[in-house]
């Protein structure tokens, strides 16, 4: 009843206040009186896209025609990453908002056992991104110290982490697993440099459960995970007492903030609602915003979701599967094949030897189309000429298997690499650049 009537009120409240909206919802005949059921909801309330909001940046510049609200009631300006898809979204929030987005995080503090007067690492710097501010005002809002360290480079990270013993943090796990590389070379032991540290999340990112395993024994916390998004205002969703790991070899749930925000898991194609243990785009609308208000924004965040009744937890909120969340623009189509960087991330890091990788897809010179992996091992990792083309063999025929595509793999050392400390990038794409240029030359 009361996930009903918040979508319904907030639909009233926004046509009255919001430009965008109220075109949006007339151009197509919205009648929200009309809107009884859910039923009605799905079938009458058109979606949100990126695009929608881009162009309403472009029409009603900096804020957009969404902001919803008089100027003089912003707070706060953020920006969406732009690492997928195109462009970047511009949303604002009021005081109110602000306090909304903080009160969220209590029930992801406790899950995990974060109290008042604990240590909150903030490892992301506060910049136009939301990341950092959401985590900063949670923990601030919810009684914690926010240590916020992301301005400096990873050693000092650890040094002040050292000296002001956090009980919690977070990061991309590209960056957690650069953050345990340093720990190993410095020779870190967490368990008993960071004595007061009761848990350790991850976001934005999928990872093999072999991974998460790794890192609990490494770290000797449990690993949770965290789900937000700008366009939610932050932090949206979170891994319960289970954690991201179950046993060891059962991915957890990532329970959904569906007191603040309306989460459907619909099928792309058809806009139907996906069943428990089925995959889907994540759609939200934002139930409380002031500014720059969503209704039915697709996320395009590919989701496995579970009813609630699916977890021991006893929670009765939905979820969606931890350590699989992707998206659906990062695809790449290879040879007619559809690869998934996810797909490929699980079986190079299930291998213990391998700290990082990059990709890319090229045209060469006879025209074909080709994969590279670029492979770097950990340090300090001896191996012989016959291990490594066994490695390589391996990885490569699991590759040709799970994708039908036949990828080159090199190692390369460490520093070839880059290193990733928000959201991993490992992907590039050259084969519009390769044709451009051969249309340059067929012209010249």
């Amino acid at each position: 009843e009361y996930q009903f009537k918040a979508p319904k009120y907030f639909l009233e409240r926004v046509y009255k206040s919001n430009t965008f909206y109220r075109e949006k919802f007339d151009r197509v005949g919205v009648k929200i009186d009309s809107i009884k059921t859910f039923r009605d909801f799905d079938v009458m309330v058109p979606f949100t896209t990126k695009r929608d909001i881009l162009q309403s940046q472009v029409e009603s510049p900096p804020y957009g025609k969404h902001l919803g609200m008089k100027s003089e009631k912003i707070a706060q300006i953020f920006f969406t990453s732009g690492t997928s898809g195109f462009g970047q979204e511009t949303y604002c929030l009021t005081n109110d908002d602000i306090r909304e987005m903080a009160a969220r995080w209590e029930f992801y503090f406790q899950s995990m056992g974060i109290q008042k007067g604990d240590v909150v690492a903030n490892v992301l710097p506060l910049s136009l991104l939301n990341a950092a501010w959401s985590t900063h005002e949670g923990a601030k809002t919810n009684g914690m110290n926010s240590l916020n360290l992301g301005v400096y480079d990873t050693e000092m990270k650890l040094d002040f982490m050292k000296r002001f013993q956090p009980s919690w943090f977070w990061g991309t796990p590209s960056y957690i697993n650069y953050l345990t590389h340093v720990c190993m070379k410095r020779k870190i032991d967490p368990g008993k440099t960071f004595s007061r540290l009761k848990a350790l999340s991850v976001a934005g990112e999928t990872y093999p459960k072999e991974w998460a395993s790794f890192i609990e024994k490494f770290w000797g916390v449990k690993l949770h995970e965290l789900y937000g998004c700008t366009q939610a205002s932050g932090w949206m969703g979170g891994t319960c007492e289970n954690g991201a790991m179950i046993n060891g070899d059962k991915r957890g749930k990532i329970h959904l903030a569906e007191f603040s925000i309306y989460c459907e898991v619909l099928n792309p194609e058809t806009g139907i609602h996906v069943k428990s243990g089925e995959e889907g785009e994540l759609v939200i609308t934002t139930l409380f915003r002031e500014g720059s208000p969503l209704i039915r924004f697709r996320m395009a965040d590919k989701v496995r979701f579970f009813s609630y009744k699916e977890c021991s937890c006893g929670r009765m909120l939905n979820a969606i599967e931890a350590g699989t969340v992707s998206r659906y623009d990062d695809m790449i189509k290879v040879k007619g094949n559809n690869i998934w960087p996810e797909t490929v991330d699980s079986i190079i890091f299930s291998k213990d030897k391998i700290e990082e990788y990059v990709g890319r897809v090229y045209i060469d010179e006879s025209g074909k189309e080709n994969v590279e992996i670029k492979v770097a091992m950990k340090e300090n990792i001896k191996i012989n000429k016959k291990e490594k083309k066994n490695l390589i063999v391996e990885m490569r025929k699991t590759l040709k298997q799970k994708t039908n595509v036949d990828m080159e793999i090199v190692l390369v050392q460490r520093n070839a690499l880059p290193s990733f400390e928000f959201k991993a990038r490992r992907w590039k794409d050259e084969r519009k650049d390769t044709l451009i240029s051969n249309v340059k030359w067929r012209e010249n």
